[in-house]
């Protein structure tokens, strides 16, 4: 609902039309392609020509594979609003949920292709909604529940998730749901009737029943807020490694230090597999503890962070991670005496939820000058 500014909104289309005239050698960019030119379509421009260049080339190309890929959906959705019916019901329904690889790069995932299907489904062929099975709808909701989302996959989620929503509402009518605590011998109602039932249940809860749909299909989530009580006492490392020492002016590796001097935080990380992309590397700092932001660098050694991020509690560093280990220095000031605890340093990937490493936690003791 807010305005877009014209010139915005124009070289962004602009830069479109050049995606959907570029070259395309593999299905991924040809996914791309046909991306853009759904975008494109659905801006109000005529993209005949550009679909059936795409659709000549993968002809050519890829005459095996590519109607079975979500470029095909893209270029069904395109034909629709041209009213090119018939290639549109050709092409749509060919794509299968849940197949593919996982997490094919960290843009392209299992869960976003899916999601993105279901979009395109429910927005420009609603009568094939009834091919979409529950157990599609847990393709999609699985992995939120698992941990295994990203930024991206989870907005294709949203956006999928509501134009279903929408889209069954529209031809089956709203439910107004309620939810109810059958755990003594008469039901207790939790809820009001609403289409979207909501209520915070107790930990002592035993069973509850959620019903009011009708013949239509109901899902339900149960989340849990907070924090764990005790912070993990033990190091991890699942596909990435992190390791952290401190050192002295002796370059000795040190946990007690008097108030007032320099220490050089050394942090080594690397990838146990193929190189990584998008990595995040957050190195929390004791109690005490301040950045001398000086003795950041631009580069160590050939590696170069994507960029870095210098807060009053934190370092945060971006960049890629090769097999081959690579340290990262640069020194703190011990500003305040005490017993600190040492938070755990981190490195996770910002895509792939599965990469992640710690450091176990530690303590540092500062001692006032004598």
């Amino acid at each position: 609902g807010l305005a877009v500014p014209r010139d915005m909104l124009r070289a962004g289309l602009e830069y479109l039309r050049r995606i959907a005239s570029a070259e395309a050698e593999s299905l991924v960019k040809a996914r791309l392609r046909a991306y853009a030119i759904y975008v494109l379509t659905r801006n109000g421009i005529v993209t005949t020509n550009f679909l059936t260049n795409l659709h000549e080339h993968l002809e050519r190309t890829h005459k095996e594979l590519w109607r079975e890929d979500l470029l095909a959906a893209y270029m069904a959705s395109s034909y629709h609003q041209l009213q090119i019916t018939g290639l549109a019901q050709d092409l749509i329904g060919q794509y299968t949920m849940g197949q593919g690889t996982e997490m094919a790069s960290d843009f392209d995932t299992r869960l976003g292709r899916d999601a993105q299907y279901l979009y395109l489904t429910a927005r420009h062929f609603p009568d094939r909604l009834s091919a979409i099975q529950a157990d599609d709808i847990r393709k999609l909701t699985a992995p939120v529940m698992q941990n295994r989302f990203n930024t991206l996959s989870s907005a294709y989620t949203i956006m999928a998730l509501n134009a279903y929503t929408r889209s069954v509402f529209a031809l089956q009518g709203a439910p107004q749901l309620r939810i109810e605590d059958i755990s003594g011998d008469t039901a207790q109602q939790l809820s009001d009737n609403a289409v979207f039932a909501r209520t915070a249940v107790s930990h002592s809860l035993r069973k509850v029943r959620v019903s009011g749909g009708g013949d239509q299909r109901i899902f339900h989530v149960l989340s849990q807020g907070g924090f764990d009580r005790t912070p993990p006492a033990d190091a991890l490392a699942e596909g990435l490694e992190i390791y952290r020492q401190y050192f002295d002016a002796n370059n000795q590796e040190v946990s007690t230090a008097e108030i007032g001097q320099e220490l050089t935080v050394a942090l080594r990380v690397r990838s146990t597999g193929r190189t990584r992309s998008n990595v995040a590397v957050i190195d929390m700092l004791p109690g005490g503890f301040e950045v001398q932001t000086q003795s950041l660098r631009g580069s160590y050694n050939r590696w170069r962070p994507d960029y870095r991020d210098i807060r009053e509690d934190r370092v945060v560093f971006y960049g890629s991670f090769t097999s081959s280990v690579t340290e990262i220095r640069y020194r703190v000031k011990l500003t305040s005496a005490g017993d600190f605890t040492v938070p755990s340093a981190y490195a996770g990937s910002m895509y792939d939820r599965s990469l992640q490493a710690r450091t176990a936690p530690g303590r540092f003791t500062v001692t006032p000058v004598p």
